[in-house]
């Protein structure tokens, strides 16, 4: 992770990782953020509605791309281990990543998503409200 953090600081890149995970309990996400000067944002997001796991990992997306706009970041670069949400992402996404002076997705195996994965299944596991 170290490397991901020093490529971030010397590009003044923000690094997005994000899952998604759905169950009988609910839906949720998992949201890595990582920034210039060792910047570190892990969300773990509750749904409020019944989504699949490609639905998750889109809200996901959208969710992490949000939060990038909201620092002010002009480049990121985004992963995801579903192979839908980086060689498909909605128009929602496409939209939102037009307003970044440079935008990239890239598919991860899922291997390689293990601190995304647990945030989302931490997610899901939450109960309303709390």
């Amino acid at each position: 992770m170290m490397a991901e953090s020093s490529k971030a600081e010397a590009n003044n890149g923000w690094f997005l990782s994000v899952d998604g995970a759905s169950n009988q309990a609910g839906s949720g996400t998992g949201v890595i953020l990582e920034g210039p000067n060792g910047v570190l944002i892990e969300q773990s997001p509750h749904f409020e509605f019944k989504a699949n796991n490609n639905q998750a990992e889109y809200e996901a997306l959208l969710a992490g791309m949000r939060l990038t706009k909201e620092l002010e970041a002009k480049t990121l670069t985004a992963k995801s281990d579903s192979k839908l949400i980086t060689g498909q992402y909605l128009d929602r996404a496409t939209r939102m990543a037009a307003t970044f002076e440079k935008f990239t997705l890239h598919h991860e195996h899922r291997e390689k998503n293990e601190r995304d994965d647990l945030l989302s299944k931490l997610a899901t596991s939450q109960k309303r409200g709390v």
